[in-house]
């Protein structure tokens, strides 16, 4: 099973972060997570309001064929 799309990659980010729509569209599955994660910057400044309350599972992104 897969879906075709496009996606910016930043390979030098701590984190990786998706869309709700997106996760709606794909029905990637998801799970709480135990606490609350803020968004920050590289200096520690906030960069959002909200905090992150989900987590995917593991994922295999598959580039171009190659994963």
């Amino acid at each position: 099973m897969g879906a075709a799309g496009l996606a910016q990659i930043d390979s030098g980010a701590a984190r990786s972060f998706i869309n709700w729509s997106l996760i709606a569209v794909l029905s990637l599955p998801m799970c709480r997570q135990g606490s609350l994660m803020a968004i920050r910057a590289l200096d520690d400044r906030p960069v959002a309001t909200d905090s992150i309350t989900h987590v995917t599972r593991s994922l295999t992104l598959t580039i171009l064929g190659c994963n």
